[in-house]
């Protein structure tokens, strides 16, 4: 694991027994359950509406069948745009958390250009080399208030292919995914300095013990 070879910490158990990790990934759990149910209500009304369409034999009612279809339609764009994001979120969150460890990154953000949502997440060698680049909607506030961009966070996945990040805690969780090659461009490092030695100490020394119930 290239956390290790770094020295930064690892979880000694699987993420999922972190009491922040855990409760997240059971709401999001309940979150996509809620979500495929609505889709598949919006679904089976469409189904029946068009059904409907197709069978009246009147033409008053049939524009009123039409109508209200095509209402179903526009309104659904909505919940489809949300379970694109939260049943994703939900399941693959806890097929990480409940196989791998929760590594601990120092870290830079960065925004993508034309996305509000969508962040640049560099994961950092102790000599301040990027490592990896993710992206993934990283939570506003926590964009907000890291200085610089810089800090520590978690990850528990592949860094081939992605996984879940937190803020150190272990929630809340979101999903990231390797950008292109998953590698960054040069100016996603930060170079060796004070701040780039002090997040290693950081990530280094983190107890995760104290953190697992």
């Amino acid at each position: 694991m290239q956390a290790e070879e770094f020295g930064y910490a690892v979880s000694p158990m699987t993420a999922v027994h972190t009491p922040a990790t855990f409760a997240d990934v059971q709401e999001g759990r309940r979150a996509a359950k809620v979500m495929i149910g609505i889709l598949v209500v919006w679904m089976l009304a469409a189904a029946g509406l068009l059904v409907w369409y197709n069978v009246t034999t009147s033409d008053t009612v049939g524009r009123v069948v039409l109508v209200c279809g095509v209402g179903l339609i526009m309104t659904s764009i909505m919940p489809v745009g949300i379970a694109l994001d939260t049943v994703p979120l939900g399941f693959r969150a806890a097929a990480e958390t409940g196989r791998r460890p929760w590594q601990a990154w120092p870290c830079r953000l960065d925004r993508i250009r034309g996305d509000k949502s969508l962040r640049r997440v560099f994961l950092l060698a102790p000599d301040g080399s990027v490592v990896r680049e993710f992206r993934g909607r990283v939570p506003e506030d926590l964009w907000q208030g890291m200085d610089d961009g810089l800090g520590v966070l978690w990850f528990c996945g592949d860094l081939r292919f992605g996984g879940v990040m937190a803020r150190p805690g272990g929630a809340p969780l979101w999903l990231v995914k390797p950008a292109k090659d998953g590698r960054g461009p040069a100016d996603g490092g930060t170079g060796r300095g004070a701040r780039m030695n002090g997040l290693v100490g950081e990530a280094v020394g983190t107890a995760f013990g104290d953190w697992i119930g």
